[in-house]
């Protein structure tokens, strides 16, 4: 399936706006100079640039921060969608980055690394304006908030998947390849104040986090 395809279904809604100018897995130069466009840097304010995978001598967390070198493999869709949540999630990919430089440590990764990768990963972002239905998701009262409070979830909250391997594995769904195994998610839960000229529904923009 084209990526442009991909661009016309609503899980896909954050990164559609690069989705939809692709009928192929974009190249590193295109990459590049999308990158370019929208001045994307890391967390040590360095331009972000995606490079081959080689073996570039440092870790890869290291060569994101002190180079704003991202490894990326040609032809591959958990690389691709890497690179358009950068895109969408700029803030939020540096962040991550930086957390890993900061709990950087001889022998095992730690706790704190294994969440920041499990969220880069495998992460949601729930944008909500309903404190107490946020409370049954964290309280996983799953039947309460999805179902006898639907119409107060579809109308308060927004659920954006942006990590890239639950990205790709659901494009192995829609193509007819599906997984055997089960996805687990690690949760953000981002509170908005209801806007005064709208309704409380978060809007479906990429507020660009």
């Amino acid at each position: 399936m084209p990526p442009r395809q991909l661009a016309k279904l609503p899980l896909f809604g954050p990164i559609a706006p690069w989705l939809e100018r692709f009928d192929t897995l974009p190249s590193l130069p295109t990459l590049n100079q999308i990158a370019r466009d929208l001045k994307l840097t890391n967390a040590a304010g360095q331009p972000i640039v995606f490079v081959p995978e080689g073996d570039a001598g440092v870790p890869y967390e290291r060569q994101v921060f002190e180079r704003g070198e991202i490894p990326t493999r040609p032809g591959s869709w958990h690389d691709v969608f890497n690179a358009l949540c950068w895109f969408a999630y700029p803030r939020t990919k540096a962040a991550l980055n930086a957390r890993h430089i900061a709990h950087l440590q001889p022998g095992p990764r730690g706790a704190m690394r294994d969440a920041a990768t499990q969220f880069d990963e495998c992460g949601l972002i729930v944008l909500h304006t309903h404190p107490p239905l946020a409370q049954c998701l964290m309280a996983h009262e799953w039947h309460q908030a999805f179902w006898q409070q639907r119409e107060a979830l579809m109308h308060s909250m927004r659920f954006l998947w942006w990590a890239m391997r639950f990205l790709k594995s659901s494009t192995r769904r829609i193509m007819g390849s599906v997984p055997r195994r089960c996805i687990c998610t690690w949760s953000a839960l981002v509170t908005r104040p209801p806007s005064k000229h709208s309704s409380k529904k978060p809007t479906r923009e990429s507020p660009r986090l």
